[in-house]
Protein backbone atom coordinates (compact mmCIF):
# COMPACT_ATOMS: atom_id res chain seq x y z
CA UNK A 1 0.00 0.00 0.00
CA UNK A 2 1.35 3.31 -1.09
CA UNK A 3 1.33 6.44 1.64
CA UNK A 4 1.05 9.47 0.42
CA UNK A 5 3.71 11.96 2.18
CA UNK A 6 4.89 14.97 0.61
CA UNK A 7 8.50 16.00 1.24
CA UNK A 8 11.48 17.68 0.03
CA UNK A 9 14.81 16.04 -0.54
CA UNK A 10 17.08 19.36 -0.26
CA UNK A 11 20.22 16.91 0.23
CA UNK A 12 22.15 17.73 -2.05
CA UNK A 13 21.02 21.87 -2.06
CA UNK A 14 24.44 23.93 -1.89
CA UNK A 15 27.06 21.32 -3.74
CA UNK A 16 28.51 23.09 -6.42
CA UNK A 17 27.20 22.66 -9.73
CA UNK A 18 28.38 19.37 -12.05
CA UNK A 19 30.17 20.94 -14.59
CA UNK A 20 30.77 17.72 -16.33
CA UNK A 21 26.89 17.36 -16.49
CA UNK A 22 25.63 20.90 -17.07
CA UNK A 23 23.68 20.70 -13.67
CA UNK A 24 22.59 22.04 -10.59
CA UNK A 25 21.78 20.56 -7.25
CA UNK A 26 18.19 21.46 -6.59
CA UNK A 27 15.71 20.66 -3.60
CA UNK A 28 13.39 17.91 -4.96
CA UNK A 29 9.86 17.35 -4.52
CA UNK A 30 7.76 13.94 -4.00
CA UNK A 31 4.76 13.01 -3.41
CA UNK A 32 5.46 9.83 -1.66
CA UNK A 33 8.78 7.88 -0.86
CA UNK A 34 7.52 4.94 -3.21
CA UNK A 35 7.68 8.28 -6.16
CA UNK A 36 11.69 8.56 -5.29
CA UNK A 37 12.37 5.21 -5.22
CA UNK A 38 11.06 4.77 -8.66
CA UNK A 39 13.02 7.66 -9.54
CA UNK A 40 16.25 6.71 -8.28
CA UNK A 41 16.65 4.25 -10.96
CA UNK A 42 16.62 6.54 -13.76
CA UNK A 43 18.42 8.66 -12.07
CA UNK A 44 21.22 5.86 -12.11
CA UNK A 45 20.63 5.46 -15.66
CA UNK A 46 21.22 8.59 -17.11
CA UNK A 47 23.96 8.43 -15.01
CA UNK A 48 25.35 5.35 -16.83
CA UNK A 49 25.70 3.91 -13.05
CA UNK A 50 26.54 -0.65 -13.49
CA UNK A 51 22.68 -1.17 -12.75
CA UNK A 52 20.73 -3.25 -14.75
CA UNK A 53 16.77 -2.89 -15.43
CA UNK A 54 16.38 -6.57 -13.32
CA UNK A 55 18.76 -5.01 -10.76
CA UNK A 56 16.38 -1.52 -10.38
CA UNK A 57 13.11 -4.04 -10.12
CA UNK A 58 14.32 -6.09 -7.68
CA UNK A 59 15.80 -3.22 -5.52
CA UNK A 60 11.81 -1.68 -5.72
CA UNK A 61 10.35 -5.05 -4.75
CA UNK A 62 12.74 -5.64 -1.77
CA UNK A 63 12.86 -1.58 -0.89
CA UNK A 64 8.62 -2.26 -0.98
CA UNK A 65 8.77 -5.04 1.26
CA UNK A 66 11.38 -3.26 3.88
CA UNK A 67 8.78 -0.07 4.00
CA UNK A 68 6.14 -2.10 4.61
CA UNK A 69 7.09 -3.65 7.15
CA UNK A 70 8.34 -0.21 8.30
CA UNK A 71 4.70 0.85 8.37
CA UNK A 72 3.86 -2.50 10.47
CA UNK A 73 5.99 -1.70 13.38
CA UNK A 74 4.39 -0.22 16.59
CA UNK A 75 6.08 3.03 17.49
CA UNK A 76 6.53 4.25 20.96
CA UNK A 77 6.08 7.79 21.48
CA UNK A 78 8.15 9.27 24.43
CA UNK A 79 6.65 11.86 26.54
Amino acid sequence: MEINFDFIDSAHVGRPRDEIRNTDFKARKFNSFWQAAEETPRCRAFMVVHHTPQDNARGLEKGKIIGNNVNQLRWKIKS
